[in-house]
């Protein structure tokens, strides 16, 4: 299965804008998008093991 991608144009704060960048060198992602995508799977895992 083939995971679709939709183009989005966002504006970040100032300090995310930073960690995103942060986290794409730590990771070695060329593309925001790809750094974004890995951010959110890491929180929906996190989410999971919380309780309600």
């Amino acid at each position: 299965m083939t995971a679709s991608k939709h183009r989005r144009m966002i504006s970040l704060s100032e300090e995310a804008d930073e960690y995103l960048h942060k986290h794409m060198k730590e990771r070695g992602y060329r593309f925001p998008g790809d750094a974004i995508a890995d951010i959110i799977r890491k929180y929906e895992r996190l989410k999971k093991n919380e309780p309600d």
